[in-house]
């Protein structure tokens, strides 16, 4: 049987607040996450995961991984209208009184997670608003509190809140398909998400096209994370060292009309919560103007990192085109600063060594159709990730099995 719901915190239970359709181009925009809709708890994720592991295909979940899964599939679902939004406000009132006595609130939705169970059946995710004593009412702020349930909707794990659902939807005209075993609580049938609809060369490595490196640019505005995966000395920055805890130093006056100038915190992106500590127990503090971080020998610093990150590319990318199985592809959401709407682009994931015999960092190829008639495709170098943000956006398409990153 199904364990028990898990607290979470929401602002609203329509998820369709978060999306609109362009008029011009018929395409639909997400402006929300998982975590933007509600707060999930621990207990969740881990019940989740364990749900999830299949040994069989070396599939093995951690609450943190089952996180990152989950909040971009529910916005990749919700881009592709997959989400049943079930709202029983106007349905008959014994309806609504079977709902509350089932602690399921009058808005639910309910999504295909993508993931199955060892038995291979399908798991849903249900956001369930629950139903606080009548002196709760009104909680504080106008939260209020919602359940997430993984069930196996289609496989006739029995639950209350289904049962309540399966009554709400025969009411009010929701299209289910019919229940897939004798004893199933909602018959639901909902797709999948799709990241893929073929192989093509942002999915699967060309060995045969060229690869633009950028790596100036990468050493630029990504000279952090080269620094704490000790591939780019720290001394050949400008930056200054405090205690934990001290605020941010003050920048030097920029000259007039020129940007101005801003320290940074150096964080080692594979451990968030504790900011890198590099020397004699104080925290790092890096010198940037306009995102791009100061050199202390200024170009000759700057030349000299590029050309280095450039030979450990080209490493890379020679590694790569002997065995392409090392190229893992990922899905990359950004966030459009006009409109705030999220993105979605497809990139490849490239191990670099930087002269260790196993990878520090992730390297991301985005695929680049030909600009003209005429002139060849390439792979253009986006960007460095550190691997435990490369996995989580890696595990959105399928199971690791890239043994570089960790799958």
């Amino acid at each position: 049987m199904p364990g028990p719901a898990l607290g979470l915190c929401a602002d609203t239970m329509n998820p369709n607040l978060y999306m609109h359709r362009d008029p011009g181009n018929g395409r639909v925009h997400v402006n929300g996450l998982l975590t933007q809709v509600c707060t999930v708890s621990n207990g969740a994720l881990e019940r989740l995961a364990h749900l999830a592991s299949d040994g069989r295909i070396g599939d093995c979940w951690t609450a943190r991984a089952m996180l990152a899964y989950l909040k971009y599939t529910f916005l990749k679902q919700l881009s592709m209208e997959n989400v049943l939004i079930v709202d029983a406000r106007q349905a008959a009132q014994d309806v609504q009184d079977a709902l509350k006595t089932a602690g399921v609130s009058q808005v639910t939705c309910i999504f295909n997670t993508g993931l199955t169970d060892p038995d291979v059946r399908p798991i849903y995710a249900m956001l369930v608003q629950d139903l606080p004593p009548a002196e709760h009412a009104n909680p504080p702020g106008g939260k209020r509190v919602y359940l997430l349930v993984a069930e196996h909707i289609s496989a006739g794990m029995g639950h209350p809140a289904l049962e309540a659902l399966a009554g709400v939807c025969g009411q009010l005209g929701v299209v289910v398909t019919p229940a897939a075993r004798p004893g199933a609580a909602l018959g639901l049938s909902l797709p999948a998400p799709q990241y893929v609809a073929q192989r093509s060369p942002d999915l699967l490595f060309d060995t045969s096209l060229h690869v633009e490196k950028n790596a100036r640019h990468l050493v630029r505005q990504q000279a952090g994370r080269l620094v704490v995966a000790g591939a780019l000395d720290l001394k050949e920055l400008c930056y200054q060292h405090v205690l934990p805890g001290t605020p941010a130093p003050t920048p030097p006056a920029a000259a007039a009309g020129q940007e101005s100038f801003a320290y940074a915190r150096l964080v080692d992106e594979n451990k968030p919560e504790k900011p890198a500590v590099l020397d004699e127990g104080q925290e790092v503090f890096l010198l940037h103007r306009n995102n791009k971080c100061r050199f202390r020998r200024q170009e000759a610093g700057l030349n000299s990192a590029s050309k280095q990150l450039s030979r450990w590319i080209d490493e890379s990318t020679k590694l790569c085109r002997r065995n392409f199985n090392l190229v893992v592809p990922m899905v990359h959401f950004t966030v459009a600063s006009h409109d705030n709407r999220f993105d979605e682009h497809t990139l490849l994931l490239l191990p670099l060594f930087c002269g260790l015999q196993k990878p520090v960092l992730a390297l991301t190829l985005l695929y680049r159709e030909p600009a003209e008639k005429g002139q060849p495709a390439h792979y253009e170098v986006d960007s460095v990730l550190t691997l435990r943000v490369a996995r989580s956006s890696a595990r959105l398409l399928t199971t690791l099995q890239a043994q570089w990153l960790g799958g």
